[in-house]
């Protein structure tokens, strides 16, 4: 099958300024499924391939692939019109080394092998070729990775790319705006741009301004940081970038924005951090074409929350990579971090209390620190996730007095004794501790979750013992539990945060009611015992989406869990509303939200530290990760998966990532007080007419750009130097000349002007 999909990469765009576009072609994306044997775009097999169907579609592109056992010799050719083409297959444990060529030239080799099946990976990419008829061949050598257990190979579909002058340009930067209009123009950077700001608004947009100078300067999209001046709206100019806060039509979030693109560019948000957003799409626009469209974007995410969780308990991340992940997840319009930094396995901050408690390579918390400043910076609010009274037994190991045990007497991996008041008091120095390392949060996980193995509550005794002592006949450890998250909440409340918990030991409680201001992180439904998303919703408690079938990403893919992709993710059509399925059913929520859908969140679980290393990690969350920031704000995406795809590619990693930021421009007043000229206006007669001589003296420290204007014409220079006059004589060619006034502009190197008006008296000759 083949599938064209909205055009994505503007390849030929406008000069300085605002202007039309008629000629703008734009890349447009063809996928063409492996099954695809004849046409202009099109596979041919040589030797013996088989073919399957039917396949699930987020694995198999369309459910189909062709695959061959490896004898050397068989080759797959892939025949299209175009630009340029990507192949696209499997990696799997049996694959061997292939060999690839273009247009019959020189063959590279490509290793097939992985240690665990990864679908839809790239195979080939031909790069960019002249528009026209190409091919590209893929050659089973016979040769495999000494760790493969065979040769064999497999495809499963290519996308090419080819030109088309009838699209109009679009918008390159994600999340996508909520809504857009152009015009097919676009708008350069140039010479003279700066970044303006209003004189009203300088405190509050002032890091903004600055961030963006840098930030365009960092990616190469101006030869060096933009200057930033202060002024007012009559000083905006052609070529600025302008940086406001106001009312967006229609929006109410904090984050929403607003973009005009004319011959200035003009970013409104609701706030600083709706100025923020507005600005990572110019930043990602001028990164991928050098360009901006014209026209008009409105912008607001369809939830508040947008998020990512990181397990540092079990995975010591260094603060260099988490700070990295806080510049990726702004860039793509994500607010919101997890810090996971207790576990079985480790912890992963720390402890002044309990010294031993840390893992080796644990965050300091003055790393924690710095990275909690640069949260800040990027908008992004930060949520510790203490995981208590499950998943703690990295301190547990350490304080085996706190432990609890089961009927038979041994100890319970990772639990917390509550029925012991010594064992809370102690959780509760933990939360002190750490509570003041991050103050500045609003919200505190605490987990909750996986305290004990739910399905069989019988075998720990213990805890159904305190449970009827302390709630009466027939309560549970779920009561019990529910009694400790209350209790911890209260804690936390007055420590000033909000407290969230885990949902899977939530609502099974008889006897106790969970507190309502504590909210849920919705992750699970694998347990039919497990209570639906509708009774915490019923309950008035608020949710956040952490769906595991879509969002988890499982270091080594633990629990049968398996990578998350952007493919899968659209293949879902998952939107903010889609929660975790159950047994017999699905938990869907449709917009508009009720108020107590918080988000949305990807989440990084470290089971098997050593499956990936940092690097990996980061370029495996990449796509998901931004699919999920993608499909969060917009509710679901207008994009297709290539553009989606192909935009993540142009826009690249945030400005900061993979080298240092460049220094931003420096801020500078504008105004009328920074300049001062003494125009003189005289006239006299010559040969019997009226002459008007007008001299203008610059007494300004600066050189200065004229413009004088007379009612018998203009004259402007562009260039007077400080102490110096600019000279003009206007010919009236009038005996009888009225009274009037000549308006003289001076404006500075910054862009500062002022306005000065001289009378002259009438004369006759």
């Amino acid at each position: 099958m083949l599938r064209t999909l909205v055009a994505v990469l503007v390849t030929s765009l406008i000069a300085v300024g605002a202007t039309a576009a008629p000629a703008a072609a734009a890349t447009v994306y063809t996928d063409v499924d492996e099954s695809q044997t004849s046409g202009e775009n099109r596979f041919t097999y040589s030797g013996s391939w088989a073919n399957d169907s039917g396949l699930p579609t987020d694995r198999w592109f369309d459910g189909t692939e062709h695959y061959a056992n490896g004898t050397a010799g068989q080759s797959v050719t892939l025949s299209f019109v175009g630009t340029g083409a990507k192949l696209y297959g499997a990696k799997h444990p049996a694959h061997g080394i292939y060999a690839f060529s273009v247009d019959g030239g020189p063959e590279t080799t490509f290793d097939g092998y992985a240690a665990t099946v990864a679908h839809q990976q790239l195979l080939a990419d031909t790069g960019a070729l002249a528009a026209g008829p190409h091919t590209l061949t893929m050659r089973l050598t016979g040769t495999k990775n000494p760790a493969s257990t065979g040769t064999a190979g497999q495809v499963d579909f290519a996308t090419v790319s080819s030109e088309d002058s009838s699209v109009a340009p679009i918008w390159s930067a994600l999340p996508q705006p909520s809504s857009l209009t152009l015009d097919g123009g676009s708008w350069k950077v140039s010479a003279d741009s700066r970044i303006l700001l209003l004189s009203e608004q300088r405190t509050a947009l002032e890091a903004e301004a600055k961030r963006l100078s840098s930030e365009l300067a960092t990616s190469g999209s101006t030869a060096a940081a933009l200057p930033i001046v202060v002024g007012t709206r009559a000083q905006i100019r052609a070529n600025d970038i302008v940086l406001t806060t106001g009312d967006v039509p229609s929006r109410t979030s904090a984050e929403a924005y607003s973009i005009t693109v004319g011959s200035a560019v003009e970013v409104t948000g609701e706030s600083a951090a709706g100025v923020f957003a507005g600005t990572r799409q110019i930043v990602q626009n001028l990164k991928a074409t050098s360009s901006v469209p014209t026209g008009s974007v409105i912008s607001a995410p369809a939830v508040p929350e947008r998020s990512l969780h990181i397990d540092v308990g079990r995975k010591q991340y260094s603060k260099t990579w988490i700070e990295q992940q806080l510049r990726d997840m702004s860039y793509v319009g994500l607010n919101t971090l997890q810090l996971h930094f207790s576990e079985n396995e480790g912890f992963g901050i720390v402890s002044d209390s309990y010294p031993t408690i840390a893992s080796p390579n644990a965050l300091t918390k003055a790393q924690v620190r710095e990275i909690l400043s640069l949260a800040a910076d990027q908008h992004i609010a930060v949520v510790p996730s203490l995981d208590m009274p499950g998943h703690l037994q990295a301190v547990l190991a350490k304080y085996p007095q706190y432990q609890l045990k089961d009927a038979n007497g041994t100890a319970v991996r990772g639990a917390l004794d509550i029925t012991n008041p010594a064992a809370v008091a102690f959780a509760k120095t933990l939360i002190d501790e750490y509570a003041a390392l991050f103050a500045g949060s609003t919200h505190w996980n605490l987990g909750a979750d996986e305290f004990v193995d739910f399905e069989h509550m019988e075998r720990y005794p213990v805890l159904q013992n305190a449970a009827a002592a302390r709630y009466g006949a027939g309560a549970t450890g779920f009561d019990l539990l529910t009694g400790f998250a209350n209790d911890m909440n209260s804690y936390i409340r007055s420590k000033g945060f909000t407290t969230r918990v885990w949902n899977d030991g939530m609502f099974r409680s008889t006897h106790v009611t969970l507190e309502k201001d504590i909210e849920i992180t919705w992750w699970t439904n694998w347990s039919p015992q497990m209570a639906l998303l509708r009774t915490a919703l019923d309950a008035g408690h608020n949710v956040v989406n952490f769906n595991d079938s879509v969002f988890y990403y499982v270091l080594g893919e633990n629990a049968g869990y398996t990578y998350p992709t952007a493919a899968k993710i659209w293949n879902r059509d998952w939107k903010p509303g889609v929660f975790p399925t159950y047994q017999g059913g699905t938990q869907v929520l449709t917009a508009p939200y009720t108020p107590q859908l918080l988000g949305a969140s990807f989440a990084i679980w470290s089971d098997t530290p050593a499956a990936q290393t940092e690097t990996q990690v980061a370029d495996g969350i990449r796509g998901p990760l931004r699919a999920m920031a993608e499909r969060s704000w917009n509710d679901g995406s207008a994009l297709a998966l290539r553009s989606f795809t192909s935009i993540s590619s142009v826009i690249g990693r945030a400005p900061g990532v993979e080298g240092p930021l460049v220094a931003s421009g420096t801020v500078t007043e504008l105004g009328a007080s920074t300049i001062t000229i003494n125009p003189v206006v005289t006239s006299r007669c010559i040969a019997g007419k009226a002459v008007l001589n007008t001299t203008v003296a610059n007494t300004t420290s600066g050189a200065l750009a004229l413009r004088i204007v007379s009612p018998y014409g203009t004259k402007t220079f562009a260039t007077t130097a400080a102490g110096k006059n600019a000279f003009h004589v206007f010919t009236t060619r009038q005996k009888t000349m009225p009274a009037g006034q000549v308006v003289v502009t001076a404006t500075g190197a910054g862009g500062a002007t002022t306005t000065t008006t001289t009378p002259y008296t009438a004369r006759t000759c």
